[in-house]
């Protein structure tokens, strides 16, 4: 959403965040335990002129800004990844920020919608294509 700030865990080249910047977030804070993901995810924000994106190292929410909570999250990760974050990514979100959870080998959705919905998230939207599952959960 416009003027969201926005948390992308797991950032890889940092498209989704750019993405966001793109269609009017206000900030987009982006972390990836890969070193080279942050170099180049900070490249890709400097090439393409993005303001309000911020990138740093972190296994999953260990070194994330606490900025009093987002807006919208987005994981792109795998399934165990997921369900390992689920614990405690509840505590960077405002409530009735959304969080989209994709990367998930369709086998594991169960156990990634348990995870969520056991931790105050409910299920808004789900989508696939092949065997690969995307899941959108609201805090509540």
């Amino acid at each position: 959403p416009k003027g969201s700030h926005v948390l992308d865990i797991g950032t890889g080249s940092g498209i989704l965040s750019l993405f966001a910047l793109g269609l009017g977030a206000a900030s987009a804070h982006a972390y990836d335990i890969d070193p080279v993901a942050v170099r180049v995810a900070k490249e890709n924000a400097q090439v393409n002129g993005a303001e309000g994106f911020c990138c740093g190292v972190s296994d999953l929410l260990a070194s994330v800004e606490d900025i009093g909570g987002y807006d919208f999250a987005m994981a792109n990760i795998v399934a165990d990844i997921l369900i390992r974050m689920s614990d405690s990514v509840g505590d960077y979100l405002k409530p009735g920020a959304k969080i989209v959870c994709s990367g998930i080998i369709e086998g594991r959705t169960d156990e990634v919608m348990s995870a969520m919905e056991n931790r105050g998230f409910s299920l808004v939207d789900e989508d696939g294509e092949n065997d690969w599952k995307v899941l959108v959960f609201k805090k509540k």
